[in-house]
C-alpha cells in the first residue's frame, strides 16, 4: 500500500502527479484515504485537508472545509496521513495553512515520510 505521511497541520493538501505530457495536475490526495492523529471535533475532519477548498483569510467560518487539531489535547503536535491501494507518483506538496481564524495557527515545522519508512523523506520549516 502507498502512504504518504505528513505531520504537521494541512488545511488543504494537493499532491500532484507528474505526467511525460503537459497535463493538468491532478489531486492525487482526492483518491487517497484520509487520516490524522487529531481533530478538532467532526466538522474539522481530516478529509477536509483534501477537497480542493481552501476558506478566506480569516473568514471564521470553515467547519466542513478545513481540517483542525486540538491543540491542547494534541501537544500542537499531529500525523497527517494519506494511503492510496497502489503507489502514486507525487511531484508536489501543496500545503496551505489554515487562516480562517488565526494567522498564527499555521504549523512551522514538517516532516514527510513515505510508505512505511522511518526517516523522513523531507524535512523543513516553514517561514
Amino acid at each position: 500500500m502507498a502512504r504518504v505521511l505528513l505531520t504537521g497541520l494541512f488545511a488543504i493538501c494537493q499532491l500532484l502527479a507528474t505526467h511525460p505530457v503537459a497535463a493538468p495536475p491532478v489531486n492525487l490526495a482526492r483518491s487517497a484515504r484520509v487520516s490524522a492523529s487529531s481533530q478538532h471535533s467532526p466538522p474539522y475532519a481530516p478529509r477536509w485537508a483534501v477537497d480542493g477548498v481552501i476558506p478566506e483569510l480569516l473568514c471564521r467560518d470553515d467547519a466542513g472545509r478545513a481540517w483542525a487539531v486540538d491543540g491542547a489535547r494534541a501537544g500542537h503536535r499531529a500525523t497527517f496521513v494519506l494511503e492510496w491501494e497502489e503507489p502514486v507518483d507525487v511531484a508536489e506538496i501543496i500545503y496551505y495553512g489554515r487562516t480562517s481564524w488565526l494567522l498564527e495557527e499555521c504549523w512551522r515545522e514538517y516532516e514527510v515520510y513515505l510508505d512505511d519508512n522511518a526517516v523522513p523523506a523531507a524535512r523543513g520549516q516553514f517561514e
